[in-house]
């Protein structure tokens, strides 16, 4: 690639290498190495074996060979337990206009046979070759009532064949192509009789346009009670279903004077569609009115700005986005009259919910108005999304320049301030501050709750969006302190949950430098004499499993003491961090992590030789990075948000001290933390280390 490459054609050559080594070939005549590796190794989608043949899905591929270089069939005695065909056929259904009196359908493979290498110097591997020899050819299949077929494609390849069923109804003929490999597996080189980049396609003799869409095709299954299914079907009216694959993807050529009707339908081993990349509205979307682009433009979005706003001012700040929303959302409500019935009846129906959102916005906007605690939490939650966006940038730029240190990244950053809330981000955040304000709140109960989705393409800013609300619920439980028995300081505020493991790592580092805001800010405040924050520091857990993290303390110390003396630890590790969230120091577990004997808790705090980072041990008090990952330690000290994974959730009826994530515990260790009946004895409770007596609370 030179360096005048475009991003296009980078793509477009990622897309042809992933095609090449999935589906193949890599030239229509190819030889691939022919003693000890089958072709059903070189590729993974796109074939069709020979009929009957048997796969054991506990095997690998290949393994159903016999011994020696060629291999054969299975026999009788070869059979596993379970029997499981591997596919002989591929196909796919299509609606056809009923003018079309006949298709033309295309079918193609490769099919590979040994020969020996001419290269006399070539070494065993490659002593014998398989060579590629393209195949298929192209029928005309008369359109009438009835099966189709069989029709061989290729006169020299009899046994594969194309057969299908023709069915006429109102509106169009349903037609469905199978291009079948009958061909019986053979006792020697299994593969010749094997199928490889197999496809079928279909199209008018004349290029025309015969191919209908689904609704067209079936309007009465195409029809929906559901209310999502009718709304999803508004969205994607423009989308049009022209074939559906049996076995495989299907691809369709729209007619690009007429995106309804579609020229050629084929199937697809590998299916390919380009999405738009989406991006929320800002003030110059020329998707907007020039009034919306006015009001959006005088909407404060900056989190600097917004956390130095006191209630009234910041009501001031946002109206006019709950202003934009309704303007917009009456142009929308204009074009429902150029719908289909159904169509609008959708749009009408998701007008009125859009509607009732803008409704919650403005409530949000105007609760800050009217409530100076969610206004103190609000510019709180401001605060800290400013300061761990801006920490999460100084950590990039000093992992790109190590010299780096933490005052000039943080002025370096500061130059550049890039730290503003996209339009949907703050719109989520305020439409959810009377619930979370108030607990009796309609939205909260049981019969009456609401659930948000926040739904955005990756890379969208979703994170952004949910993080700023944990900081403003966790704000707002520190400043209502205790409610009905019930302390703000203590127990979980925040449970996330995410499917994978490394999904999980990945958003615990982002999330950690939230928390390690709301910490340095809870200092700050308490520092200036504002005692509702709380002594009890901001934490995070990370609550993932013994594969990634410890289960208990005691394994948490084995592995540091392991990881010190050998340099390797058999356990998940004493940490998962690799650098400080704040400062962006590189960890070092032997240095950086310890397993404090008398607190019963594994710390972890920040490297920095400098001491400006505010999570040293010395700077710190102890504490370090304010994180969480020992699954013990989580029930015992309740980080007020706890990231964790679906395998852990699936714990929750089976272990009994998960019970404490829910505020299930009995007793307050001083020293330890939570005590459940589960988890009730830790650790040694006596004055030692400048550690008082540990004191219980009932």
């Amino acid at each position: 690639m030179s360096s005048t490459t475009t991003p296009a054609e980078l793509r477009a050559e990622l897309e042809h290498l992933v095609l090449t080594d999935l589906l193949g070939p890599s030239d229509p005549h190819e030889q691939l190495p022919g003693v000890r590796s089958p072709v059903r190794e070189w590729y993974l989608v796109g074939m069709l074996a020979p009929m009957g043949t048997i796969v054991d899905p506990g095997r690998n591929d290949g393994d159903d060979l016999q011994d020696g270089d060629e291999g054969g069939a299975p026999g009788p005695d070869d059979r596993p337990s379970k029997v499981v065909l591997f596919p002989s056929s591929v196909g796919l259904t299509a609606a056809v206009d009923l003018m079309c009196v006949s298709l033309e359908v295309s079918a193609s493979w490769g099919r590979y046979e040994k020969i020996d290498n001419p290269d006399p110097t070539a070494v065993r591997e490659y002593e014998r070759l398989w060579q590629r020899h393209p195949s298929g050819g192209t029928v005309a299949v008369p359109l009438v009532e009835g099966d189709i077929g069989p029709i061989a494609s290729d006169p020299d390849h009899p046994e594969v064949v194309i057969r299908g069923r023709c069915r006429a109804t109102p509106s169009c003929w349903l037609v469905t192509l199978f291009l079948v490999n009958e061909q019986l597996p053979s006792p020697t080189n299994v593969d010749e009789r094997w199928l490889f980049q197999v496809e079928l396609s279909a199209s008018a003799a004349d290029g025309s346009s015969v191919f209908v869409g689904r609704q067209l095709a079936l309007p009465d299954e195409t029809s929906h009670t559901d209310t999502e299914l009718r709304h999803l079907d508004l969205l994607y009216r423009e989308k049009v279903e022209f074939a559906v694959g049996h076995g495989t993807a299907v691809h369709a050529e729209p007619n690009p004077s007429d995106p309804h009707r579609a020229t050629l339908v084929c199937t697809t081993s590998i299916p390919r569609s380009e999405v738009a990349k989406v991006e929320a509205p800002g003030p110059d979307d020329s998707a907007l009115d020039e009034v919306e682009r006015e009001l959006l433009s005088s909407v404060t979005f900056d989190m600097e700005n917004l956390s130095k706003l006191d209630g009234p001012a910041a009501a001031v700040a946002l109206r006019p986005l709950a202003d934009a929303y309704d303007r917009w959302l009456g142009r929308q409500e204009a074009r429902i009259g150029d719908l289909t019935a159904d169509e609008a009846e959708s749009a009408r129906t998701a007008v009125t919910a859009a509607r009732s959102i803008a409704e919650r916005l403005r409530t949000g906007i105007e609760l800050l108005a009217t409530d100076s605690v969610a206004a103190e939490a609000f510019a709180f939650a401001n605060h800290a999304m400013w300061q761990q966006r801006l920490h999460t940038l100084v950590a990039a730029a000093r992992r790109e320049d190590p010299k780096l240190n933490l005052l000039d990244a943080e002025a370096q950053v500061a130059a550049r301030p890039n730290w503003s809330w996209r339009p949907f981000q703050i719109a989520f955040v305020l439409v959810n501050l009377p619930s979370l304000a108030d607990p009796t709140h309609p939205e909260r109960q049981l019969d009456t709750g609401t659930a948000d989705l926040l739904f955005f393409p990756t890379g969208g800013g979703k994170t952004e969006a949910y993080l700023g609300l944990t900081a403003f619920t966790l704000a707002i439980r520190r400043l209502q302190g205790d409610l009905d028995g019930h302390s703000g300081e203590g127990g979980v505020g925040v449970l996330m949950r995410y499917t994978l493991r490394l999904l999980t790592s990945q958003q615990f580092q982002r999330a950690a430098t939230l928390i390690c805001a709301c910490e340095v800010r809870r200092r700050e405040l308490v520092a200036g004499g504002d005692t509702r924050w709380g002594a009890t520091p901001f934490r995070i857990g990370m609550w993932v499993g013994g594969s990634v993290s410890a289960n208990k303390t005691q394994d948490a110390a084995r592995d540091l003491d392991d990881l010190r003396n050998t340099g390797w630890a058999k356990g998940a590790g004493p940490t998962s961090l690799v650098a400080c969230p704040w400062c962006g120091e590189e960890l070092d577990p032997k240095r950086d992590a310890t397993s404090h004997p008398h607190l019963w808790r594994t710390l972890i705090t920040c490297g920095d030789s400098k001491g400006r980072c505010p999570f040293t041990a010395k700077r710190s008090d102890g504490e370090g990075i304010p994180v969480v990952s020992v699954d013990e330690e989580i029930y015992r000290l309740l980080p007020d948000l706890v990231i964790a994974t679906a395998d852990k959730f699936a714990q929750l009826p089976w272990q009994g001290a998960t019970s404490a994530l829910f505020g299930r515990v009995t007793r307050k260790c001083s020293r330890h933390g939570f005590r459940t009946p589960d988890l009730d004895v830790v650790g040694d409770h006596k004055e030692a280390d400048k550690h008082a007596k540990a004191g219980g609370l009932d």
